[in-house]
Parts: structure tokens; C-alpha cells; sequence
């Protein structure tokens, strides 16, 4: 099957295989490059899916049986050709069952996804009590399910003879089975007598007759109109990937029958709400359907004048279009009022003006007295307080494993220590494989790799402490973050460090946590501060402050 990333199924013409009944089979197509099944055995095999249809994106589980204890092979052929291993592979290495019923992948550690093209999609199986070798079947973990062919006719000639030489008299049985790929979306097939009728979904114009469209599933309903006729209604309920045939008779109608004009609307600057005699239908820019005639047309935005016209909608089957050109809402300012000239001020009335107060008699001051001394070998008392400034801090670092490292604080300054807070990234991020999140943790069968998703961020607090002059000790702590993909390995290869297979592995995603130190010191250079340390996540840090 197409391989890359997923194990994904294309179209296929049917394959026919007997499994062993005695009675005759209903007759089927058999492509050129099937193997035939041998005359009838004991040993039967059968092969079926969960269900007859899948959408792109689904997940997708086979299912075999087989009555006795044999060695199982399961392939499928594309479309062009291209024939690859399901079973067994990389993740499931053993070919011997015992009899029963099994499921692919009955593993853990990967799934089948579905994707296109769509189509058919058949799969075979072989059952063979010896063991055999299919050419170009060694799968790998970077190729679990391996391409056995792209010549089909080729393959078929090889795998009789790898049968015919190895099995001898031993039983043998082949089986089938078949689902088809289909969109998730439903199509409607709409023609209509005459054409050219104007078709509307759920009030949306789409086109003209004969025209065919995608919808989504459900109920829908399909209006026709075309000048001369009745209009033409139907609801319709549509199935995923279902595709719909409509004819409409449409009835001739002498008398003019109401029908639709678009209309599109824009407004500059666009995000207007559009209201047509009163009713909101939207924002602009927006194209609606409307009868033909006089309406009113009201555009309003926050912050802009309401615009608005009457419009005279003829009866056309083009667009027609209305631009808007919105004012922004004026702010009037304050009126300032003339000052009159001096002969035409209103008289006042004379003011009588207040007598100062008499003067007051000065009270008698005290003496001053001298100030105490104290004796030549003592001083004041006094402290200092230094204003806090602000710190701003960057700093690189690269740890053991060459892994480089950023960050930055932002701290204050109180007399001669600092206290910051930053963070910090250590660029840990990896290739990560594809892989189907199962939502939590599990063990896998066989294994895991971790991989670091997106850098190991860090948020500390620091502390810088002056010893002397121009020298500072530096401690932080502070807890960082790695996002973490945890991907199974398939088999015996669990040590493998590559995982770029062909269908998507099963895995989940956490974060780690972790206590992380950092001790260091910084010598003080006028308002610059340079710093070095040890960091137990990031290695050795420099480090360049300022002051401000």
C-alpha cells in the first residue's frame, strides 16, 4: 500500500480467493497479478475491516481468522501497482498463529490511519502451514511494512514459485476483503428542466444548472429559480460521502414569479453591520441574496457615522455592488466665547475694600540655645538608604552535551545586592516522527524513545549579593519545563533512534519537570555587571547585566 508516514489504502479492483469450502464460489473479477487459491483444504482463512467505508483521518482495523495453527501473510496492491507486507512486520515479527481470530494491529504501539484517494481497497491473505519467504519481505524499523513489488504480474510469478517450491503437499488457503475510501463531505448532483435555473442552499446562491456541489451532511435545502417559472423547493438529508442526483421539473408560470438578487456590499473600513429594512444580515464585506426593488440600506461601525441609502434593485442576474465610504465621528470642540469690549461691560458697583488689620504687639522670644556637643572621639549616628534602580541581565550557556542555552532577568537594586527574576530557554528541541497521540500514558510492548518537543524553558529567582567593591556572589533556583513525546519502537529494534515509518506510531506527550541551581559570581564595572557560573541544567553561563 502507499507508505509514507501512514499505512494508507488507495484503489484496488476486487481480488477473489477460495478458502476452501467444497461448494462452488460465486464468481468474481480477478485481477492479472492475484494468486489463485489451490484446490480445496481443510484450512480456511478469512479477512474482513470494522466497517464497509472510512474517511480520511479514520482509524482502521483488520481483522483475520484462520481454523488451524499456520504462518499468516497479508498484503494489499495499489492502484499502480505498488504490492506491500501488512502482516507480519516490524512491529509484529511472527508469522505462526494458532487458529482463532486476530486483529491488526493488536499491538500497542501503532495504528492505521486513513487518508486519500479514494476508492476501493482490498486486501489479501495466505494461509500455509510451512513457513515461506516472501521476496522482499525483510522489514526494518525505519520500514516496518516493506514495498514487496511495483510490478504486480512480477510478484504473482514469484510467489507461486516461493509457494510451489516450499510447501510441497502442505495446505494452503488465500481470503479477501474490501472497504471503500470515501470524502466525509456529501455532493449534490443538481440539473433542472430547462437549465440554467439559479440554485440556492440553504438561502446561499451556489450556481447555476447543471451544477454540482459539496455539502455537508445533513439536512439541506435546495431552492431553484429562473425568470418565467415557478421556483422549485426541496429538503433534502444528505449521508457522509453520500452523492445525491437531483432533476427538477421546473413548471412554466406566466404571471412573474418573485426571485433573487445578489447583491454585495463593502464598506471602507470594512467590519460594518448591514442591516436591510431593519434586519441584520451581516457584516460587510458579505454578498446577499434579496428581492428585487426598492429596500433601505444601512451600514453602522463603532466609531463612524451610520451610513445609509435607498437602493432600487433590478432584476439582473449579475452582482450587483454597493461601496461605502464611512466618516469617522467627529469630536466638536469647546466654543470660546468673545469677551465684550470695555464700554459695553455691565456696570458694577462700586466695592468697598477691606482696611488691613491693626498691627498686634510682638510676642516676647525665647532664647535660643546652643546646640550639644559631643566629645572629639564620638560621631553621629546615621544610615543609608540607596534608592532602588533597575537591573537588566542576559546570559548564554551551553551544558555537557554542547546544547546552547539563552535567558534574561529583570531585578531591582537596594544598596548593594540585586534580586531578579527571569527565564531562560535550552534548545533541546528534536525531530519529531509523526506518531498517533493516544491522549496518556501507556507501556509499550516493545519500547519507547523519548523526544525533547520544543525547548526546556526555565523561570528563577536570583539573588546577587556585593562581598566587595566591585565583587558579587550569585545564587538562583528555580524549577524548568520540557515538553516530552513518548513514541513506540517497534520488536526487537527498541534501541533504534530512527522511526520514519510507514504507518504511525502510537504514542503520548508529558513534561518533565525540573529543581534547577545555579551558583556564581560577577564583578562590577560602573554601571555594567559580568557574571559567570555553573547551572546544573544549562552547563557553564556568562552573563552581561546593566544598571539603570
Amino acid at each position: 500500500m502507499r507508505l509514507h508516514k501512514y499505512l494508507w489504502f488507495a484503489t484496488l479492483v476486487s481480488l477473489f480467493a477460495v478458502s476452501g469450502f467444497a461448494q462452488p464460489q460465486p464468481q468474481a473479477v480477478v485481477p492479472e497479478a492475484i494468486i489463485i487459491a489451490p484446490a480445496p483444504a481443510n484450512l480456511q482463512v478469512k479477512v474482513w475491516t470494522e466497517r464497509l467505508s472510512y474517511a480520511p483521518g479514520d482509524t482502521l482495523k483488520i481483522n483475520f481468522s484462520v481454523n488451524q495453527d499456520a504462518n499468516i501473510y497479508l498484503y494489499d496492491i495499489t492502484p499502480d501497482g505498488r504490492v506491500t507486507l501488512i502482516f507480519p512486520n516490524a512491529f509484529q515479527p511472527v508469522s505462526y498463529v494458532k487458529a482463532g481470530i486476530y486483529s491488526l494491529p493488536n499491538s500497542n504501539s501503532y495504528s492505521f490511519k486513513v487518508k486519500e484517494p479514494y476508492g476501493v481497497e482490498l486486501l489479501q491473505a495466505i494461509a500455509i502451514t510451512t513457513p515461506i519467504v516472501i521476496p522482499g519481505g525483510q522489514f526494518t524499523p525505519q520500514n516496518p511494512f516493506p514495498l514487496l513489488s511495483a510490478k504486480p504480474k512480477d510478484f504473482k510469478l514469484q510467489m507461486i514459485t516461493v509457494i510451489n517450491n516450499s510447501i510441497g503437499q502442505s495446505p494452503w488457503a488465500t481470503a479477501w476483503a474490501q472497504f471503500v475510501i470515501e470524502s466525509r463531505d456529501a455532493r449534490l448532483a443538481i440539473n433542472s428542466v430547462p437549465p440554467g435555473a439559479a440554485v440556492y442552499i440553504d438561502g446561499v446562491y451556489r450556481g447555476q444548472t447543471p451544477l454540482q456541489v459539496t455539502v455537508t451532511p445533513g439536512r439541506v435545502q435546495i431552492k431553484l429559480v429562473k425568470d418565467g417559472f415557478s421556483s422549485w423547493e426541496q429538503t433534502v438529508t444528505l449521508q457522509q460521502g453520500a452523492l445525491l442526483p437531483l432533476e427538477a421539473r421546473l413548471n412554466f408560470s406566466p404571471s412573474p414569479v418573485p426571485r433573487y438578487v445578489r447583491v454585495l456590499v463593502k464598506s471602507q473600513p470594512s467590519g460594518a453591520s448591514v442591516y436591510i429594512n431593519g434586519q441584520y444580515r451581516g457584516l460587510t464585506p458579505t454578498e446577499l441574496s434579496v428581492e428585487p426593488g426598492y429596500l433601505e440600506l444601512r451600514l453602522m461601525r463603532n466609531g463612524y457615522e451610520s451610513w445609509s441609502t435607498t437602493l432600487n434593485l433590478s432584476d439582473t442576474n449579475a452582482v450587483q455592488e454597493i461601496v461605502a465610504q464611512l466618516n469617522p465621528l467627529q469630536t466638536s470642540p469647546p466654543t470660546n466665547q468673545p469677551t465684550p469690549p470695555p464700554s459695553e461691560q455691565p456696570s458694577q458697583p462700586p466695592v468697598e475694600q477691606p482696611q488691613p488689620p491693626a498691627p498686634q504687639p510682638t510676642p516676647p522670644q525665647p532664647t535660643p540655645q546652643p546646640a550639644p556637643t559631643l566629645p572629639p572621639d564620638e560621631k553621629p549616628f546615621t544610615t543609608t538608604v540607596t534608592i532602588s534602580s533597575v537591573a537588566l541581565g542576559f546570559n548564554l550557556g551551553v551544558n555537557p552535551q554542547g546544547i546552547p542555552s539563552a535567558g534574561f532577568d529583570l531585578g531591582w537594586r537596594a544598596g548593594g545586592g540585586i534580586v531578579s527574576f527571569g527565564t531562560s530557554a535550552l534548545m533541546t528541541d528534536e525531530d519529531i516522527p509523526e506518531f498517533n497521540d493516544i491522549g496518556s500514558p501507556t507501556r509499550f510492548d516493545y519500547g519507547e524513545k523519548i523526544y525533547k518537543a520544543g525547548p526546556e524553558v526555565e523561570v528563577y529567582a536570583k539573588l546577587r549579593a556585593l562581598v566587595l567593591d566591585t565583587i558579587l556572589l550569585e545564587a538562583a533556583g528555580g524549577l524548568s519545563f520540557q515538553e516530552q513525546a513518548h513514541i513506540a519502537l517497534p520488536s526487537q529494534y527498541g534501541t533504534s533512534s530512527a522511526l520514519d515509518v510507514s504507518v504511525l506510531p502510537n504514542g503520548y506527550t508529558d513534561a518533565k519537570v525540573y529543581l534547577t541551581r545555579y551558583v556564581g559570581m560577577g564583578l562590577r564595572v560602573g554601571n555594567l555587571l559580568l557574571s559567570f557560573g555553573q547551572h546544573t541544567r544549562r552547563g557553564w553561563v556568562v552573563g552581561l547585566g546593566f544598571y539603570f
